[in-house]
């Protein structure tokens, strides 16, 4: 029902307002209250929120202009209809400018009238409607925030934000007080013993609980990021800002990476080690931090379980790692996600070649992050996840016995070659299964104001990816393929119903009427309504 106010100072023009409105059939008004001056008109609207205001403009004690005005303050979303015996085109401007929806003459004709409530209702729907589908997308982006933190992460030590206005609006979003300045990689021990004979829900729980135990352990640290990486791995970003500026930060970060670990062991089945990078003033040096904190890590590997290393404990450390070709990591990262083989071995091979004043544990280092990133793009290529569980435990067993750079670059290659063989074999197959999902998404969602953006997320694709995805299998752009398929449905809808042009423009997922009919008329070669009269 809409709920109605009338504010006119004639008894009986209010009177019969009233009945013109209880009369209509079926019965979709409801007359909520009568005043008989604007300030009354207010008080009421204040008390009652009606949906619909019919308002005359020549009162006693406060003009109609002037109570349109307060009432649209107090009440956006209340619609106003005017009401007046004088036709005066200033008046009929300053209502239109303080959001009347219509200005109707008295006399008023009950068709007229019904018009403009009925137009009003319009505007109603499709406020609701923009309400409703804000309130989604606010929810849509709540729980996909686990996904965009870990995707400033990932941009961040891979290096693919350098803009700091970019990084800090990114950090406002998630919550940050503090930006991210150091690295602690959290690394489950003996992983893949413990789990090689569960379930991937029993890995899941267990990489959970570990993650809920340092989720508790940091919460006093406002800024704090933790983010499950690959495998059996879990990193923690932290602010200089949460620390004290007491105590040094080293010393700081050490004692919280040793009250992780305790926690951890305390609460759940297992044990972690961790590797510790330095703190750095600028965020984009944070990749820095995440490489030294890796190979900090491996020193766990000679050192034991459950421990925590600072890469400046790790004696052959060497500031020749930073001469990491980042860039071509993340070509061999987009090449093996496309199942390219050719581009990724001669990627690697160019890896491999700057490794040539480093150490052979170092460069074991290295290609074991370099296993990290190659698998998840194999994984982003359609690789399954059993696949890349026996390839990584064949890979890690060789590169650890590996003894020179001959033998690391053999096992890498074969690695290599595994990831683009699997991708090329289940591309195909894969962007069939993707595009019919997408299809299925968007003929479920067409009535909604869609996306590209959304559908991409439906499907777990970077909207560009999607975007080239669905334009190279379907043979035009998802904006073309959505046009079509509403106007289809419009088609449908205009030769088996009775609805209007303007109800059947909201239900195919065109907020705005006459923009629908120049599509329709430009697709067709006929307005709607001469396309239903044909």
């Amino acid at each position: 029902m809409i709920r109605l106010l009338i504010v006119d100072d004639d008894d009986l023009q209010r009177k019969a307002l009233r009945h013109i409105l209880e009369k209509t059939q079926p019965p979709i008004i409801e007359v909520i209250g009568e005043a008989e001056d604007g300030q009354s008109a207010i008080n009421l609207s204040v008390e009652l929120n009606p949906d619909i205001v019919l308002m005359d403009i020549e009162m006693p004690e406060m003009n109609g202009l002037l109570a349109i005005k307060e009432i649209r303050e107090n009440n956006p979303n209340t619609y106003i209809i005017v009401i007046t015996a004088y036709d005066y085109f200033e008046y009929a401007q300053q209502t239109l400018k303080l959001g009347a929806v219509d200005y109707l003459l008295k006399p008023v004709r009950p068709e007229k009238l019904l018009a403009a409530i009925k137009k009003a209702s319009i505007f109603m729907k499709r406020e609701s409607s923009k309400i409703e589908e804000e309130k989604k997308l606010r929810e849509q982006v709540a729980h996909a925030m686990p996904y965009i933190t870990m995707a400033f992460v990932q941009d961040l030590i891979l290096g693919d934000l350098i803009n700091l206005d970019e990084i800090q609006d990114r950090a406002n979003f998630l919550g940050l007080e503090n930006l991210p300045a150091m690295v602690m990689i959290f690394d489950i021990d003996n992983f893949s013993f413990i789990t090689n004979q569960t379930s991937e829900t029993e890995k899941q729980i267990l990489k959970t609980q570990v993650s809920n135990v340092i989720t508790s352990t940091i919460k006093h640290l406002p800024s704090a990021l933790l983010v499950p990486w690959s495998g059996d791995e879990l990193l923690v970003l932290l602010p200089q800002g949460d620390l004290q500026k007491k105590e040094p930060a080293q010393q700081q970060v050490m004692s919280i990476a040793d009250e992780i670990r305790t926690a951890v062991a305390q609460h759940t089945s297992v044990t972690v080690s961790v590797g510790v990078g330095r703190s750095y003033l600028d965020v984009r040096e944070i990749r820095k931090s995440y490489q030294e904190a890796l190979i900090a890590l491996q020193d766990t590997v000679f050192a034991g379980q459950n421990i925590s290393i600072h890469i400046d404990d790790f004696q052959e450390y060497n500031s020749s790692m930073y001469l990491y070709p980042l860039e071509k990591e993340q070509h061999l990262v987009s090449f093996v996600r496309m199942g390219n083989q050719d581009k990724a071995l001669n990627t690697l091979d160019d890896i491999i070649n700057s490794f040539h004043n480093v150490s052979v544990e170092i460069a074991k280092v290295r290609l074991l992050e370099l296993l990290i990133v190659t698998s998840r793009g194999a994984a982003e290529g359609g690789v399954d996840s059993a696949q890349l569980f026996v390839i990584n435990q064949h890979y890690l067993e060789q590169l650890s016995a590996s003894m020179n750079f001959l033998e690391l670059k053999e096992i890498a290659s074969w690695a290599i070659s595994q990831f683009t063989n699997h991708v090329a074999t289940r591309r195909k197959d894969r962007n069939w299964r993707l595009l019919k999902d997408s299809q299925v998404y968007i003929e479920a969602n067409y009535q909604q104001n869609l996306t590209l953006v959304q559908v991409a997320a439906a499907v777990h694709l970077s909207p560009e990816y999607f975007s080239r995805l669905f334009r190279q299998e379907q043979g035009e752009t998802f904006t073309e393929y959505l046009s079509s398929l509403r106007l289809e449905k419009a088609k449908q809808f205009l030769t088996t119903s009775n609805r209007s042009v303007g109800e059947i423009s909201m239900t195919v997922g065109y907020s705005d009427q006459n923009y629908f009919s120049r599509v329709f008329r430009k697709a067709t070669g006929m307005s709607p309504t001469e396309f239903r009269n044909r």
